[in-house]
């Protein structure tokens, strides 16, 4: 079943979870069925060459479940430019049932990652380079670094779709990611009953519905009501009826309009 029956097939889709590497792997098939029966599909996110083919693996298995792959600027280590690109490529080579729908999550990390930020970038510019030639969109992790992104977007990224994963910035920044033609993934935050004041802005006044989609990032940022637990697809659910609150649209509307925008950026 390709990309589109299946999105029209369910009801949710968490497009970034993290159920192809551990704590949440191990448990993978309990939690994947259980989302099958609560009408949830995903993505499951790669973040090195060995979740990455995990998540295709998941992916070959179930039918709500696709798969991203790519380099978290956290793991890139000791790889070269060349050799995370390669990696991912033998990845996507493996694809026989066209079940990959996007390069990520990939980008720039100037908090949590260690590695010098010009290497980031050139491999940030590789894995464009590489979504380019597979015909993907690409899932970005940008975290303290939206002018370097932006800008490598600006350069390098023409005619390449794009979701900007876990935003939490204000509203000029949002505006900055929309000229790019960006889409918006959506997580627990803005569940958050404190410290999230600017994306609620954000999306009050500057994010369109048409370029939102929604996303856990599980097993972190559990929203509202359940924070402090582990978080899984199944929660995105709450995510739903939060967004649902601030667009004020119905659930039906909201429901059509966010499978719109995901086969819009994944569907080929």
């Amino acid at each position: 079943m390709n990309f589109k029956d299946t999105i029209n097939k369910y009801r949710y889709y968490d497009t970034h979870s993290h159920i192809n590497s551990d704590p949440l792997l191990s448990q993978s098939d309990q939690i994947i069925n259980e989302c099958k029966n609560q009408d949830v599909m995903m993505n499951a996110i790669g973040t090195n060459e060995i979740d990455s083919l995990k998540g295709l693996e998941l992916s070959n298995k179930y039918d709500n479940v696709f798969s991203v792959v790519g380099f978290h600027p956290e793991c890139i280590d000791n790889h070269s430019p060349n050799e995370c690109v390669s990696l991912i490529e033998d990845v996507i080579k493996q694809d026989t049932n066209k079940k990959i729908i996007a390069i990520g999550e990939i980008g720039l990390d100037y908090v949590c990652s260690d590695v010098d930020h010009q290497i980031q970038k050139e491999v940030f510019i590789n894995f464009i380079q590489l979504a380019k030639k597979y015909n993907l969109p690409i899932e970005l992790h940008i975290r303290e670094a939206h002018d370097d992104a932006i800008e490598i977007l600006k350069n390098y990224a023409s005619g390449v779709k794009k979701v900007v994963h876990c935003f939490n910035g204000n509203k000029t920044i949002a505006k900055k990611y929309l000229d790019l033609d960006c889409f918006f993934a959506i997580n627990g935050i803005a569940t958050f009953k404190k410290k999230n004041e600017e994306l609620i802005e954000a999306l009050s006044t500057t994010i369109p519905l048409e370029k939102l989609l929604l996303e856990t990032d599980c097993p972190y940022l559990s929203p509202e009501p359940v924070r402090g637990t582990q978080n899984t697809p199944l929660n995105v659910i709450h995510i739903f009826k939060k967004i649902s609150q601030i667009y004020n649209v119905s659930i039906s509307k909201l429901e059509e309009q966010l499978k719109l925008n995901a086969i819009s950026l994944f569907d080929k």
